[in-house]
């Protein structure tokens, strides 16, 4: 159709995606969970699915730490 506009890539509702505070950790809208994983060497390695926020945090940090690496951490200490 010609002079129509068409909306890409919204959302229903207008609503933000949620959006973590901590590295290594994302909203996985389908199961309404807290998404951990870590990228090394190229390679995604899924650590979980939480529902708290922070326990996929700390799964992050604790790959960090058993994988010796050099990546920023959520929780320094």
């Amino acid at each position: 159709m010609v002079g129509t506009k068409r909306k890409r890539g919204g959302k229903k509702g207008g609503g933000r995606a949620r959006r973590s505070r901590y590295v290594g950790v994302s909203w996985y809208k389908r199961d309404q969970k807290w998404w951990a994983q870590i990228t090394v060497r190229g390679v995604n390695q899924h650590l979980g699915r939480f529902d708290d926020e922070a326990d996929g945090a700390r799964a992050y940090d604790a790959a960090v730490a058993a994988q010796n690496l050099r990546y920023p951490r959520n929780f320094p200490g």
